[in-house]
């Protein structure tokens, strides 16, 4: 559309228009002016044709062909992060490893207390075991969260202590949450007492 503006005696010609010919990258037309977003119109959609047909989704999920809406990865395949489809996985979530027939298969299955792996190793131990020749191993010393090996733990449960090499977890002393080093040497105290130093000492009767 075009119109002509009068300045100092001089005609000037100005051409503007109220179409929008293009929408920026996920993005889709509405209207003749209008740009919305596919995300907004519809879950996990990066590009789109409209509000109802998504070309290309989000990490994690794929394009039912029938729909053109996105499903995620998981929904058609435990465990996947990544996929093609609903039955091509190429990438799998943290404690699962990627099989030859493109799914996801729980390290657990293979390695009980395994967190991360591939088909004939271990890589990474859930708490309570450690790594040992590829599998994973409990660990067999009482109140230890994290050891090295059957004899040496280096992180015990809340209200325990690891003692001298790790050869054994302490318990901290009656009012201590938890410790360091002994059972005396505080760090956090239960509720109802309070951190002088290294001690827990008893709040006053009203204070809660």
């Amino acid at each position: 559309m075009a119109g002509t503006v009068l300045s100092g005696g001089n005609a000037y010609v100005y051409i503007y228009s109220t179409q929008c010919y293009s929408c920026d990258v996920g993005y889709y037309q509405v209207g003749p002016v209008g740009c919305l977003s596919c995300s907004a119109a519809m879950t996990a959609c990066a590009l789109c044709l409209n509000s109802t047909t998504c070309t290309d989704c989000f990490q994690g999920y794929f394009i039912n062909s029938t729909s053109h809406a996105c499903i995620t990865c998981t929904s058609t395949i435990l465990g996947c992060s990544t996929c093609t489809n609903g039955s091509i996985c190429i990438e799998c979530n943290s404690g699962y490893y990627l099989a030859a027939n493109n799914t996801c298969v729980a390290c657990t299955s293979l390695f009980p207390g395994c967190l991360g792996c591939n088909i004939t190793n271990c890589s990474v131990c859930e708490l309570d075991y450690y790594l040992n020749s590829n599998n994973c191993s409990f660990c067999s010393i009482t109140s230890c969260l994290r050891c090295t090996s059957s004899t040496v733990c280096i992180q015990c449960a809340t209200g325990y202590y690891v003692v001298g090499a790790g050869a054994s977890c302490g318990a901290c002393s009656i009012n201590c949450m938890t410790c360091w080093n002994s059972n005396s040497n505080c760090t956090n105290c239960i509720r109802g007492y309070y951190l002088v130093g290294s001690t827990c000492t008893q709040c006053s009767s009203s204070c809660l």
